[in-house]
């Protein structure tokens, strides 16, 4: 709030729940009624159709070309996206990119959870494409991505949580994005998802071109991977 904006929206669309039951349930809406900030469920009705950009020079395709969503997305100015670091079993990796572009699917009209489908889509077609796509459609100004917990193994959900105090965030959410995979030993290449929004130009992809302000990279990964495993490893 030091910043003075003229508003600050609380905004999130659940896949598998009711976004508000979700708020509930994780301590959060106790968080945005204690501030007096407000929250919008952008799952809800109406919806407009949004093209998807795409560059097929690149490749960088996929099936999905449109996407729903609730209008008031596209009012919003400055877009902070905060997130979880954990592995997901579709997606490799699960954090602010990922987070967005499954999250702004109005679930009103594709269905709860969106695996349910009240209107046909490929989301799930090419994932990874389609969270490139998202990306770049739906910019993110700052991204948070944090380890407290983080989440190994069998994601999004059922795998091994650990407290590690690790916070990444970054004005690029590419590089922050980058970093988060690192932590949990995937470089750029190996999410597909950060590879293809890097040549879409959604940020910078190239770890060596980053700067850290607070703490080094080996050092982090270390300090990661001695909370969620027990003991330090260098990737």
């Amino acid at each position: 709030m030091q910043f003075n904006p003229r508003r600050v929206v609380v905004t999130g669309g659940a896949g598998a729940e009711e976004t508000e039951n979700v708020m509930r349930y994780s301590g959060m809406m106790g968080v945005i009624e204690d501030l007096g900030v407000e929250f919008f469920d952008h799952n809800r009705k109406p919806v407009i159709e949004v093209e998807l950009p795409y560059a097929p020079n690149l490749d960088v395709i996929g099936p999905q070309r449109f996407v729903m969503v609730n209008p008031r997305v596209l009012e919003y100015e400055t877009l902070i996206s905060v997130s979880q670091i954990k592995m997901h079993a579709t997606a490799t990796v699960t954090m602010s990119l990922k987070n967005i572009a499954m999250s702004y699917p109005a679930a009103d009209f594709y269905g709860h959870p969106r695996g349910k489908q009240y209107h046909k889509h490929d989301f799930f077609t090419d994932m990874h494409s389609f969270i490139a796509s998202m990306a770049k459609r739906f910019p993110i100004r700052l991204a948070i991505n944090v380890g407290h917990p983080a989440m190994v193994g069998t994601g999004p959900i059922g795998g091994h949580v650990a407290w590690t105090g690790i916070v990444v965030a970054s004005l690029d959410p590419l590089a922050a994005d980058v970093v988060g995979a690192k932590l949990l030993g995937f470089n750029l290449q190996g999410v597909r998802h950060l590879w293809e929004a890097a040549r879409l130009g959604v940020g910078r992809g190239d770890i060596k071109q980053y700067e850290f302000a607070a703490m080094k990279l080996p050092e982090a990964i270390e300090r990661f991977t001695s909370s969620v495993y027990g003991h330090k490893l260098e990737i």
